[in-house]
């Protein structure tokens, strides 16, 4: 069962971003709200085309330097097997996953933890889709450096089901 302040987190995110522009301050602002009951890291949010599922503006990373392994993060993403790829997650009731708990606590099967995780002191992520009904508008990735983020999966889920409203 969530706490009260896990629950009135979970209302004023969802309150976001039902009223909230896609913009770089919606995400610093839904990053602010979640950290509340998720402590993490680093983190890297984006908005998303819906048709294509590919990453868009706007995007923000945070902890992650001056994003050097972004190409080696995407091209993991698009080029090499691995486990909880945005495209696979999107497709799934719940489409939040730590790279631990799929693993079964053994990170090392990953090869985005070995390219980007542990050349940058990141242990466990966690990896989000944010969907309105079945359409991609965004993703999230949390990273502790601690070995775990299992209490990430515990709280994290319901995602944010409400798209926000594109910049005018």
């Amino acid at each position: 069962m969530r706490s009260a302040s896990a629950w009135h987190t979970f209302e004023r995110i969802r309150r976001l971003t039902r009223t909230g522009i896609a913009d770089g301050e919606f995400l610093a602002d839904l990053s602010r709200l979640l950290r509340e009951s998720v402590p993490f890291d680093a983190s890297f949010w984006t908005g998303a085309d819906p048709v294509t599922m590919l990453a868009t503006s706007p995007s923000r990373l945070e902890n992650l330097g001056s994003g050097e392994y972004c190409d080696r993060y995407w091209e993991n993403e698009f080029f090499v097997e691995d486990v909880n790829h945005f495209h696979t997650l999107a497709g799934l009731p719940t489409p939040t996953a730590s790279l631990y708990r799929v693993t079964g606590g053994r990170p090392a099967r990953s090869s985005r933890y070995h390219n980007v995780n542990l050349v940058q002191g990141l242990g466990d992520e966690l990896r989000c889709v944010f969907r309105a009904g079945g359409d991609v508008w965004g993703y999230m990735c949390l990273w502790r450096a601690m070995p775990s983020c299992r209490a990430c999966v515990r709280h994290a889920s319901p995602t944010p089901s409400h798209p926000a409203r594109a910049p005018s």
